[in-house]
């Protein structure tokens, strides 16, 4: 398996770590996070450059939720019709409120939800978000975040011991939760 997945890495070059993200993060159920992950694990390997792979993850990542903004700001009437259908009302209600109440930080927390990483630039792009503001916010936490996946999915390699990975796990989730408090704890005193 490593090998052929070491053979498509040289067939296609470094396009691969573009198209293995814009393709899966798009077309399969498999969650974003894995693709990046899996992308920084083949990094590691002594045939390819890590910061390249990086990059070409990263710029697929945003191409394809930029896309989906890109798409939505077009065609904003159709795409607010849709969203008003019953089946999606309840939820469109709270992604409404949810950008009311947190503004900016609001694309950034989608980052961490499943699957809200995909609506919220879809309906950003239909609210009539400036393309400005969205690049601004969402590429930039997105560098971290994607780089933080990258790294953390290249500790996954043929040498990585169950304990470390457990070890590595632990240590981002308590980075999340001390930003997340801290983003917290900024937005209550901007509220009071």
């Amino acid at each position: 398996m490593i090998d052929q997945l070491i053979g498509a890495i040289n067939q296609l070059g470094y396009g691969y770590f573009f198209f293995i993200i814009l393709v899966g993060a798009n077309l399969t159920p498999i969650p974003d996070p894995v693709y990046i992950m899996f992308a920084g694990s083949q990094a590691t390997s002594p045939s390819v450059q890590y910061i390249p792979a990086f990059i070409l993850t990263y710029s697929g990542m945003m191409i394809s939720l930029y896309l989906k903004f890109l798409i939505a700001s077009l065609f904003s009437a159709q795409a607010l019709a849709l969203l008003k259908r019953p089946r999606w009302e309840k939820n469109v209600m709270k992604v409404e409120r949810t950008i009311q109440e947190y503004g900016s930080h609001a694309i950034i927390a989608s980052y961490f939800l499943p699957g809200m990483r995909h609506v919220m630039p879809f309906f950003l792009g239909a609210s009539g978000m400036k393309h400005r503001h969205y690049i601004k916010v969402s590429f930039s936490f997105g560098f971290i975040w994607t780089l933080a996946l990258f790294i953390f999915g290249s500790f996954f390699n043929t040498t990585s011991s169950y304990t470390d990975v457990i070890e590595i796990t632990l240590a981002f989730c308590a980075i999340s939760l001390i930003i997340y408090a801290v983003q917290r704890r900024k937005i209550r005193k901007k509220q009071q």
